[in-house]
């Protein structure tokens, strides 16, 4: 090497020493490193093969490496709210092969002569084995492991996140190879930790460092990859100085094809359990083969035995990494948990407010049974002047799949599941009566009762997760909702304001909770406000989708068990995947110009 360069990066390295710990910052609350949610599906550690807008509704966790900072950036236009965490090894850095090689930058001597600089200047930082020779992580490899004690290597790992951080607005850390023990030390062990129980204290001391100087400092979390525990308090112990940790083998074995054992089993949902408990996230990740449909179904039932809003699940394998996997059973909406898990002979079972889970872990089967509508919701048009139906059992262009008459000229259409079958079926309302259908055909009301006043507008929704819709109205002139938990005539059970005079109520389950809650469509400017929750209050999600004159549409578009918006143009459906601001995702001219726009799981397929 030059020795003017080795001089000058090691004067450069220095530099970086000394004001790394005076990079400008203040503590701010913390961005959640996940939804709160059952259901989360992880991504990590490039960005997946897909745009960002998929990806942000596709994924509640997404962690990426420094140099994918425009997609995290991407990510964030398109509404995801989590923290995308920056990945970097904890353990080693790269000998690039040459003192002018560029690095990869997944570890943090990511700049050309870092290695050459540190092993000159600082050789006290590297990890020795009992002959004095430094270790690499893997026999003949680049990456070569570092004292996690030295506090010259804490300072130095410090500053490069900080820096690398701070140049390019990352909220969060993702610490890889955060190890439990010394079983991933494939030949020599090192001299300075000849057990597990003081390389844990190692570990431990470089993490309670970052905790100190970084999560503490900076309001920034940090998840760990803990790898290679030689017991399970060593995770707990790490726990206190993390955010969240990652486990790359939940509910089932390392071996692709190859199971726990029912005590292990059981031991893993209790151990997730509990770091959720203490208020950590957990990560889990669960391998096997991409076609092993079996294997993934029991994973991720086991997951959902036990996710409690603070837990992430993935199906893949390390190899895999980059592939996005995506599997029917997440598209499922079981709604929200009613309760924890608990046994029924070999089995575990948990009841969700649409459905419940069952894992036979002695047989190494699960069911995931949801009983609430599942499928995208079609539209329909209600054609006022003469009362007739069209209906549609998919969201494209095409002739109805059912036409009736039902109504006359005047009345108001809606559509909910009235009986709690899996099918929506139409209704009317006509002067403050509700006019109720349990088929989609043309014949009398099966159920009719009074609710409200002339001139209001009918909404439906299933106020209270029980898996059943029933009615409401919104009074346009007082912008308030009435509603009620039962089809019947009687007093509301929740009244609450929303909007102002003029507006169109509207309904839906805007988060994915099992519960329908209401918005507004103001036809004045085309602006959407959606709240998460049937009481007074500002809006949660405020939007401007459509033109003055639109008529609002509600429906599960997509799949994946959350209401998006929609609206009905002249004759012309439009209609978008995401609660937020851009062009239609689906559009199709069907019906014509006065129609009155409904939307509903017709067939219940």
């Amino acid at each position: 090497m030059n020795k003017v360069l080795s001089l000058l990066t090691s004067f450069i390295v220095l530099l970086v020493l000394v004001i790394g710990n005076h990079i400008s910052g203040q503590a701010s609350p913390q961005t959640a490193l996940m939804p709160n949610q059952i259901v989360n599906i992880a991504h990590f550690f490039k960005p997946p093969n897909m745009d960002a807008a998929t990806a942000s509704k596709t994924f509640g966790t997404i962690i990426l490496t420094n140099g994918d900072y425009n997609y995290r950036d991407q990510l964030t236009a398109n509404g995801f709210s989590s923290a995308v965490p920056e990945y970097f090894r904890s353990d080693s850095i790269q000998d690039p092969g040459s003192c002018t090689a560029e690095p990869v930058n997944n570890q943090v001597a990511y700049n050309p002569g870092d290695f050459c600089s540190i092993s000159q200047a600082h050789p006290d930082w590297f990890l020795l084995d009992q002959y004095g020779q430094r270790i690499t992580v893997t026999s003949g490899g680049q990456y070569y492991r570092m004292d996690p004690a030295n506090p010259g290597w804490r300072d130095f790992f410090l500053t490069r996140v900080i820096e690398s951080q701070n140049q390019h607005g990352w909220s969060g850390l993702f610490l890889d190879n955060v190890e439990g023990g010394l079983g991933k030390f494939y030949g020599p062990q090192p001299a300075k930790y000849l057990d597990n129980a003081t390389y844990q204290g190692a570990i431990a001391g470089f993490l309670q460092y970052l905790y100190a100087n970084y999560s503490q400092k900076y309001g920034r979390p940090i998840i760990g990859n803990i790898v290679a525990r030689a017991d399970d308090q060593v995770w707990f112990t790490y726990l206190q100085y993390l955010d969240g940790a990652m486990q790359e083998r939940f509910a089932i074995d390392w071996l692709e094809t190859s199971y726990l054992s029912t005590n292990q089993w059981t031991q893993d949902m209790a151990f997730f359990e509990k770091t959720q408990a203490i208020g950590k996230y957990a990560i889990l990740v669960s391998p096997g083969y991409q076609n092993d449909l079996n294997r993934e179904n029991f994973a991720f039932a086991s997951y959902l035995l036990i996710s409690n809003g603070k837990a992430a699940f993935r199906y893949s394998t390390s190899p895999a990494y980059r592939d996005v996997w995506l599997y029917d059973n997440y598209k499922l909406n079981l709604g929200t948990p009613v309760g924890p898990r608990y046994q029924s002979g070999t089995s575990w079972h948990r009841d969700f407010t649409r459905g419940n889970v069952v894992v036979d872990p002695v047989h190494h089967t699960a069911v995931i049974s949801a009983t609430g509508p599942q499928t995208p919701s079609p539209v329909g048009v209600f054609r006022p002047s003469n009362g007739a139906l069209y209906l549609k059992n998919e969201d494209t262009i095409g002739l109805a799949d059912y036409t009736f008459t039902y109504g006359m000229a005047g009345d108001y259409p809606i559509a909910g599941d009235w009986n709690g079958d899996g099918k929506d079926t139409i209704g009317i309302y006509r002067n403050g009566v509700f006019y109720l259908r349990n088929s989609n055909t043309a014949g009398y009301a099966d159920l009719s009762f009074p609710f409200g006043s002339p001139g209001d507008q009918p909404v439906a929704g299933d106020w209270n997760g029980d898996g059943k819709d029933t009615i409401g109205v919104y009074r346009s002139s007082t912008f308030t909702f009435y509603l009620r938990n039962s089809n019947s005539a009687g007093p509301p059970d929740m009244v609450f304001s929303l909007g102002m005079p003029g507006d169109i109520g509207i309904a839906g389950d805007w988060n994915g909770d099992g519960k329908d809650t209401t918005g507004v469509f103001r036809p004045s400017n085309g602006v959407i406000y959606l709240k998460n929750t049937n009481q007074t209050g500002y809006a949660d999600v405020a939007l401007n989708y459509g033109l003055p004159g639109d008529k609002p549409v509600i429906g599960d578009w997509d799949h994946d068990g959350i209401d998006t918006i929609g609206v009905y143009r002249g004759s012309t459906f439009y209609l978008r995947n995401s609660n937020t601001i851009g062009y239609a995702d689906i559009w199709f001219p069907f019906g014509m110009k006065g129609d009155m726009p409904i939307s509903g799981n017709w067939d219940g397929s």
